[in-house]
């Protein structure tokens, strides 16, 4: 009887829109948090040590959907939308991306993280550990972009698309991405492409918003120049077949953060994680095991 009382009175709340987040919840919980008069949508479940999964620029957390579920059967298993992606709105004024990450922890009441950036979401994540690395446990960087590293390897294929498609309408825009070299991967695996074409289609808004560098507040000094005060368990990943920049920034990162672990994930381009799932988890695991106890 209990139980069917529970789902009643759930069900009661969410018709009257209100913010489950502040009932205890045992399977996970998702929410909005206002910071600093922006929103962020995240979601999180699971129990034990937390891992908060940080996604790129073009896509959302849903990005995270092979790992998501499966390493919370073991962790705390955290992802959101960076604003302007996903379910968090476009940002109106300049915000900082690292303490975004800082704000979640503290909502979600996590003392210490491992925590997982992919491209724009590994420079946040570098970032955050070097800004705040009481709250770091591990660092898994992932086709991560670097701040202030000149790998002498333009991607100026990203540079024209960026110029082209705020032009032209988002299914357009995702289809003249998917000629890019970071989705070299998943050109004859239909899934996964379709999987992605639609992020790139909802995410449109996000990736084109006019002068959306002028929101980001940046730490200093840049990121490149501070890699070597990072002290944590850090793992490195890239696809074999990604964009000549970024395989770059995987060596100058493992070059220059002490004691990190380099893994190239082959017949993968820049999204390893759901162009090669069951690899990708399993290198992710067998980090989480070895540092995380």
């Amino acid at each position: 009887m209990r139980s069917q009382h529970s789902f009643w009175f759930m069900s009661i709340l969410l018709l009257l829109g209100l913010n489950l987040d502040v009932f205890p919840q045992t399977d996970g919980s998702r929410g909005v948090i206002d910071i600093n008069g922006g929103k962020v949508y995240y979601e999180a479940i699971g129990r034990g040590k937390a891992i908060v999964f940080i996604h790129g620029g073009l896509v959302d957390s849903r990005l995270w959907d092979d790992q998501f579920k499966e390493f919370a059967k073991k962790y705390r298993v955290v992802r959101y939308d960076i604003r302007g992606r996903g379910k968090s709105p476009l940002p109106t004024e300049p915000y900082s991306l690292v303490n975004d990450v800082k704000e979640i922890l503290r909502h979600l009441k996590i003392e210490k993280a491992s925590i997982v950036g992919l491209s724009l979401g590994g420079v946040i994540a570098a970032d955050f550990v070097l800004e705040y690395p009481e709250f770091v446990e591990s660092l898994v960087l992932v086709s991560a972009g670097l701040r202030g590293f000149d790998s002498g390897k333009p991607d100026r294929e990203g540079a024209a698309i960026y110029g082209a498609v705020a032009t032209i309408p988002p299914e357009k825009a995702a289809s003249l991405w998917l000629t890019h070299p970071h989705f070299a991967g998943v050109r004859k695996n239909k899934k996964v492409r379709e999987k992605l074409f639609q992020m790139l289609v909802d995410n449109y808004a996000g990736y084109t918003q006019k002068d959306a560098g002028k929101f980001y507040v940046l730490p200093q000094p840049e990121t490149d120049e501070r890699l070597s005060k990072i002290k944590v368990p850090t793992l490195i990943v890239a696809g074999s077949l990604d964009a000549e920049y970024i395989l770059a920034n995987a060596n100058e990162l493992k070059a220059n953060i002490s004691g990190s672990e380099l893994v190239i994930i082959k017949n993968a381009s820049h999204h390893p994680n759901i162009e090669k799932p069951s690899e990708f988890n399993k290198v992710l695991r067998t980090f989480l095991q070895k540092h995380i106890k």
